[in-house]
């Protein structure tokens, strides 16, 4: 917190920038850049910020934006916290018939099992604390959506999307043609889903049966052989790849276990000067080493681009960001369906790869799909 508000008193302070800089003309602009061979450099910069001068306010106003920048943000800490450290989740009990503290963590490998009822008193067992606090989460998530609709209002957005897009220079027509093409291709998620009911015997397909895999094969990694995987398939892209991706492993850029407090899922961060710092929530799947070869591709992308690019260039949109990532889960599967021994094994990595699919493409459009209906 202390951190945050010092940020937030820096960004109050620095607020005159943009407002003062575009009191330039363009005219004068170019002829600086003629001038003055050092400002080559920021000319991209410049670009950018002369594309969106209709959305910048004045000094004062811009001021007043930056230090509400702590209260803007609460909605969404007021979620973190609740959801990672205050929640304690029940006791279920595993394959092995033994009662484990349910966590976020574990809660996707018990919905792999191939038991039924562990994979249905897992989810009744979240969803039934999720229920308790419905109106706790509903009320975080209606204000952070009224921060968004508030700061696209003040800025002169049409939306609260246009604002996020623009941000990254996207056209809104690219999230409406995604959004046509999922329409059009959602018989052939339905086709997956009934083959999955097919597959699995079940009549009554339910949410908890959406995860668990078509293959009896058990794929386990421990960390140490993910590590080696994760390595050896990486080595494509040549020595200076490999060796970053090596000191990522031993210089511990990456918090490996499931800890009390933790956050959830898996993240790749860090700053312009520091490692590309990964988190993960290591469980022994074969989804977990796919995640490492994930966060890997974003780490990687943000160590090579910090070293490389100057600080106000050392980030990148994140609209690029899954290209990295998604790109070495490819690279794994066609590296394991290569090594595999038989139809089993293939049956297995491709199962994976369609849940993948359906979970990148057509789970996340559907999250976009509700965003853009709740800011609506």
């Amino acid at each position: 917190s202390k951190a945050t508000a010092l940020y937030v008193k820096f960004g109050e302070v620095y607020a005159f920038y943009e407002p003062e800089f575009l009191k330039i003309s363009k005219e004068v602009y170019n002829k600086w850049l003629e001038e003055l061979q050092k400002l080559k450099n920021y000319d991209h910069m410049f670009e950018r910020l002369f594309a969106k001068k209709t959305h910048i306010l004045s000094q004062k106003e811009e001021k007043l934006l930056a230090a509400a920048g702590e209260i803007f943000e609460s909605p969404s800490e007021t979620f973190e916290i609740f959801d990672n450290a205050d929640i304690n989740l029940p006791m279920v009990k595993n394959e092995s018939d033994e009662m484990v503290q349910l966590t976020h963590g574990n809660y996707s490998s018990l919905m792999e099992s191939k038991n039924r009822e562990v994979r249905k008193a897992a989810y009744k067992a979240l969803y039934s604390n999720y229920k308790q606090y419905q109106h706790t989460y509903a009320k975080t998530l209606q204000t952070n959506v009224k921060v968004h609709n508030l700061n696209a209002q003040i800025r002169s957005y049409d939306s609260a999307r246009q604002a996020a897009l623009a941000n990254n220079f996207v056209p809104e027509k690219v999230y409406d043609v995604l959004m046509e093409a999922i329409h059009q291709h959602l018989p052939l998620l339905h086709r997956y889903i009934e083959l999955r009911k097919k597959i699995l015997g079940i009549s009554d397909f339910k949410m908890y049966d959406i995860y668990t895999p078509l293959s009896n094969l058990d794929y386990k990694f421990n960390y140490e052989d993910g590590m080696k995987k994760a390595e050896e398939v990486l080595a494509i892209f040549g020595k200076e790849y490999k060796e970053k991706v090596k000191a990522a492993f031993e210089q511990r850029w990456i918090d490996v276990e499931e800890n009390i407090g933790k956050r959830s899922g898996a993240y790749s961060g860090g700053s312009y000067d520091t490692n590309a710092f990964m988190l993960l929530n290591w469980q022994e799947t074969l989804d977990d080493l796919f995640t490492l070869v994930h966060e890997m591709g974003h780490s990687m992308h943000s160590a090579f681009t910090r070293e490389n690019q100057p600080y106000v260039y050392g980030d990148y949109p994140i609209f690029l960001a899954e290209i990295a990532s998604t790109t070495n889960e490819n690279i794994l599967t066609e590296t394991l369906l290569k090594e595999s021994k038989d139809d089993k094994e293939r049956f297995a990595l491709l199962n994976h790869w369609l849940d993948s699919f359906r979970g990148t493409v057509f789970r996340q459009s559907q999250f976009a799909e509700f965003e853009q209906k709740i800011h609506e």
